[in-house]
């Protein structure tokens, strides 16, 4: 658990980018795949 460690700012930053990042990659991937049906 992150909770209870103490992240500074930068870290904190760093990780929400990292989650967004998954994020976006595996919207993309979904993306392909629904486009690749719809061929």
């Amino acid at each position: 658990k992150l909770s209870n460690v103490r992240l500074t700012n930068k870290q904190k930053r760093a990780i929400i980018e990292d989650e967004a990042i998954d994020r976006e990659q595996t919207a993309i991937k979904k993306l392909k795949k629904i486009l690749k049906l719809l061929d």
